[in-house]
């Protein structure tokens, strides 16, 4: 070892110089509120989505069905209910 190495590490460790990895950017919080969005526009149209939690507190006269996926869809019975997928 080069016998000037380590007074460069120990000025370097005392000044804060050497260079840190991985660190992470820190990402600012959101509320609830602010991460919440109609996902019915034009009554019954959704965009896309992914990786979602719903909850749906909907009054229905008629039996109908939530289409998740192509091929895949939830009952939805007339009434009042509450639906929570997360």
């Amino acid at each position: 070892m080069n016998k000037h190495f380590l007074p460069i590490l120990l000025s370097s460790l005392a000044l804060g110089t050497l260079p840190s990895f991985g660190q992470v950017p820190i990402i600012p919080a959101k509320t609830v509120e602010q991460t919440q969005f109609p996902v019915f526009e034009k009554g019954s149209q959704s965009r896309e989505l992914a990786n979602f939690r719903l909850h749906l507190d909907y009054d229905s006269k008629a039996a109908s069905e939530l289409l998740l996926t192509e091929g895949f869809s939830l009952p939805l019975p007339a009434g009042d209910h509450i639906l929570e997928l997360t």
